[in-house]
């Protein structure tokens, strides 16, 4: 036999365990960690947000429930982008999931009507009209966009925040007020006496601080976790916008999941709906005594004259998105 020549008799062997090895490095790939769905969840608030514990409760039913073939990773403080940035990218496919708010009106506009104060007297009222016909439609519209809605999350109701006392629009007396960048809070706020003033939330506090703006708008829980109790002194309890904020998800993810890991997912975002919205109810309050230790003063306001104030910015809306959505939302209730 000539020096390094392979018997003829070895080949079919060596060409069996060839076989035998990519069999099973090709089962290994198919069963491994190749097959795992990776998910990005964004949004702009911080760790110390419900937004943050209802993202890591959503993650984690997500793992459980598909057996780890799908894995979100959460990331907030605005780590995708601001508000508008998430919402641009699931509609690219470049974010797969985000908890946003009002500015799917960007994607949406009829999604503003959600947005207008004094829209709805109640969080009751605000959920019996997203679970209605009102709601459905919306969501619908926005799926035809791109983003499908997985849950209606609630938020607390949003209140003004200032370094003075403001009790009435009259004393408003053009203050620059930090709003989100949505054209019926733009309006509304203007209706009522402010400068409205729109900018990402991620610049809110140093424009506090540095007296670029004078006051702001948020529930309590983003309040006390963005510290904004630093550079504010009052809250009005305007109560104006009973808000919500979406689980939503870009629908070129939803597309990479089997039928199987949809169910999954959600039935995970309902969960978390159940549990996040019995969240929000029992911590107004704890949020409003830790702002209260922390030394900001709470200031009735007559909320008929911030209401009357917004009826012609209603008007506006009723008629650009259509007085039947307008009604199916459930307005009549809250005039």
């Amino acid at each position: 036999m000539t020096a390094g020549r392979m018997p003829r008799t070895r080949k079919p062997v060596l060409a069996a365990l060839l076989a035998v090895s990519a069999l099973i490095l090709t089962a290994g790939c198919a069963g491994g960690r190749h097959d795992t769905v990776e998910l990005r969840l964004g949004h702009v608030n911080s760790v110390t947000d419900p937004w943050q514990t209802s993202s890591e409760e959503f993650a984690r039913l997500v793992h459980e429930g598909s057996g780890g073939t799908v894995e979100v990773q959460v990331f907030p403080s605005a780590q995708l982008g601001g508000d508008r940035d998430m919402v641009e990218g699931m509609q690219i496919g470049s974010v797969d999931l985000a908890l946003v708010a009002g500015v799917l009106s960007s994607v949406e506009p009829a999604m503003t009507m959600l947005e207008i104060p004094y829209m709805f007297p109640s969080q009751a009222a605000l959920n019996e009209a997203l679970d209605g016909p009102g709601g459905q439609q919306l969501s619908a519209a926005l799926l035809e966009k791109g983003i499908r809605n997985l849950a209606w999350l609630d938020r607390g109701p949003r209140e003004l925040t200032a370094n003075r006392p403001i009790t009435d629009p009259a004393e408003l007396d053009g203050a620059k007020i930090r709003v989100p960048e949505i054209p019926a809070s733009i309006d509304a706020w203007r209706a009522m006496g402010a400068n409205p003033t729109p900018m990402a939330f991620s610049e809110v506090y140093s424009a506090l601080q540095q007296g670029v703006i004078d006051g702001q708008e948020n529930p309590y829980a983003i309040t006390e976790s963005a510290n904004l109790n630093d550079v504010q002194r009052y809250v009005m309890e305007t109560d104006h916008v009973y808000g919500y904020v979406m689980l939503a998800m870009s629908e070129d993810a939803w597309e990479r999941l089997s039928p199987q890991q949809r169910q999954v997912v959600t039935e995970a975002a309902q969960a978390v709906r159940r549990t996040h919205n019995a969240r929000t109810a029992v911590d107004e309050e704890r949020y409003k005594a830790t702002l209260a230790q922390k030394g900001m003063t709470f200031v009735e306001v007559d909320r008929e004259a911030f209401r009357q104030a917004v009826q012609p910015v209603h008007q506006h809306y009723a008629r650009e998105f259509g007085q039947e959505l307008y009604d199916m939302l459930g307005t009549p209730h809250a005039s």
